[in-house]
C-alpha cells in the first residue's frame, strides 16, 4: 500500500469521524454556555446552583476536545510520514 492509499484508507475516515465528534461536543458546549449565561443573568438561586454542574460538564467537554485534537494531530502526522504508517492509530 503506498502513502496515498494509506491516507485514503486510514487518515481521512479517522479524521472525519473525530471532526464530527468534536463538532457535536462544540454544539453541546454552545448550549451549555447559553444556559449558564441565562442562569447568571436570572440570578435565581436554583439556576446559579445548576451552573456548577453545567460548568463541570463544559470543562469535561473541553478536555475531550483537546484529546480528540491530539489524536487528530497524530493521525495527520502519521499520514505525512510513511515510516509511521504501520503504527496503530487510537480510535
Amino acid at each position: 500500500m503506498d502513502e496515498d492509499e494509506w491516507i485514503s484508507s486510514q487518515a481521512l475516515p479517522t479524521s472525519t469521524e473525530k471532526f464530527v465528534t468534536v463538532q457535536g461536543i462544540l454544539d453541546r458546549n454552545k448550549l451549555l454556555i447559553n444556559e449558564i449565561n441565562a442562569n447568571q443573568e436570572a440570578k435565581c438561586l436554583e439556576g446559579l446552583e445548576r451552573n456548577e454542574k453545567l460548568i463541570q460538564e463544559l470543562n469535561n467537554n473541553i478536555q475531550q476536545v483537546v484529546e480528540l485534537y491530539k489524536e487528530l494531530s497524530t493521525v495527520l502526522e502519521q499520514s505525512m510520514d510513511p515510516d509511521l504508517s504501520n503504527v496503530m492509530v487510537r480510535q
